[in-house]
């Protein structure tokens, strides 16, 4: 009988440092999700900011370009068609106006690249330039991403 105790003690022990752990844990995952991620203490706010990430906003068609490229003695020239995001409908008025500016902003920028630039697997680097470039040039709001629908060497 005494042999029957010690087992049901030890079993009792083995529950009680289960439950604790259990516990334990629960308690450090609730401190993480609550103080350690802010986002997270309404999450109404984070899945808003992912639905408004994932929604495309109004675009903007710039059209085609064919450019040489400015490397001396180089006969490549670059074909790309180039589609913008805006951050609103009323830009599209603005984009219209400076139309030919932008175009010319672009085509320096193609210009500037070379074949191994537009070759490289990543082009969001040339990206960033053409949008950069055209958002120091508007006045209503911004380009918010570039893509690039066509892009061809020859």
């Amino acid at each position: 009988m005494a042999e029957n105790e010690e087992k049901n003690g030890g079993l009792m022990k083995l529950i009680i440092i289960a439950v604790s752990i259990v516990v334990i844990l629960s308690i450090i995952g609730f401190v993480m999700v609550r103080f350690i991620n802010p986002a997270s203490e309404n999450g109404e706010v984070a899945n808003q900011q992912v639905e408004q990430s994932r929604e495309l906003g109004p675009t903007y068609q710039m059209g085609e370009f064919t450019v040489n490229f400015a490397e001396a003695n180089n006969f490549q020239f670059l074909k790309a068609s180039i589609v913008f995001e805006v951050s609103h409908d009323k830009l599209t008025e603005e984009l219209n106006k400076r139309k030919p500016q932008l175009r010319d902003l672009i085509i320096s920028v193609l210009r500037s690249q070379s074949p191994e630039d537009i070759k490289s697997p990543s082009t969001q680097g040339i990206k960033d330039e053409i949008k950069n470039e055209v958002n120091n040039n508007l006045n209503t709001g911004e380009i918010k991403n570039v893509w690039f629908t066509q892009l061809v060497i020859q």
